[in-house]
């Protein structure tokens, strides 16, 4: 019997007859394996981790790159449009971008796929600060708004009970226009992924020349041992850092950008 959540995954079994055969139910329960089943059966996406903007001024581009594990045994059967929310943190009016991908084809059996795209901002968003979900409603339109049709990650603290939508735990800034004057001098921070783990990666134009301070949430100074492969790229080791809130800072010349980041090992 414990060989057979590996069959199921071999399958790609969606669907199991609770009824079928009292016998064969309980001898799964009996072997201990009738928990990983009902639990993986059909599609179960879990967020790894995500590489968001800190900051995207109105008319350029928005790189989004997400990393979801398929632990199930199968895939979804009917197409889903995956969509971005941003919600705005003051006001709570909320703007919409559809994404490419296809959930059908985040293969399961513990596999990763990453979503990397380059996505442009609503014509009408209006600068601010917003927070960033992932939407993932029915394809039928009397269903989608509905949030107990929505799909949404088995990761702890990520759902929207009330919209269905799945919390990218990333807030962002949505910037005026930039002209090209400004483009040109503007030096933009990123950092990821979004939780750290054990290593934060931080980029921005010759970073190795500019200073990088931790704090944690007291405001306390850390050191953290760090390597530089590029001169636009730093890289934090993390791995002794508890779980919490923290912030990175990058400073030198009339340079000055901090990035809040949550450590979750």
């Amino acid at each position: 019997m414990r060989s057979q959540p590996a069959a199921f995954r071999m399958q790609h079994w969606s669907y199991m007859n609770i009824g079928y055969h009292p016998g064969v139910m309980e001898g799964f329960s009996g072997e201990g394996c009738f928990a990983e089943i009902e639990k993986k059966l059909g599609y179960r996406f879990e967020m790894v981790n995500g590489t968001y903007p800190a900051s995207v001024a109105i008319g350029n581009p928005m790189t989004f790159n997400l990393k979801i594990r398929n632990v199930g045994f199968a895939t979804p059967f009917s197409p889903r449009t995956p969509v971005l929310v941003l919600r705005n943190t003051a006001t709570n009016a909320e703007y919409k971008v559809t994404l490419e991908s296809d959930p059908r084809f985040w293969t399961s059996g513990g596999v990763v796929t990453e979503v990397d795209e380059n996505l442009a901002l609503p014509p009408n968003i209006v600068p601010g600060t917003y927070k960033l979900y992932l939407h993932l409603p029915d394809a039928a339109e009397n269903l989608a708004n509905r949030p107990e049709y929505s799909i949404r990650f088995a990761n702890n603290n990520t759902g929207d009970a009330v919209k269905g939508y799945n919390d990218l735990q990333h807030t962002m800034t949505v910037t005026s226009p930039l002209s090209t004057a400004d483009y040109e001098v503007t030096k933009s921070l990123t950092v990821y992924p979004v939780p750290t783990n054990n290593e934060l990666v931080m980029e921005m134009e010759n970073i190795q020349d500019l200073t990088v301070m931790v704090h944690n949430s007291l405001g306390q100074q850390i050191r953290l041992p760090h390597t530089a492969p590029a001169p636009d790229k730093i890289i934090l080791n993390t791995e002794s850092l508890s779980n919490g809130v923290y912030f990175v800072t990058v400073e030198g010349g009339t340079i000055r950008e901090t990035r809040r980041i949550i450590v979750s090992h």
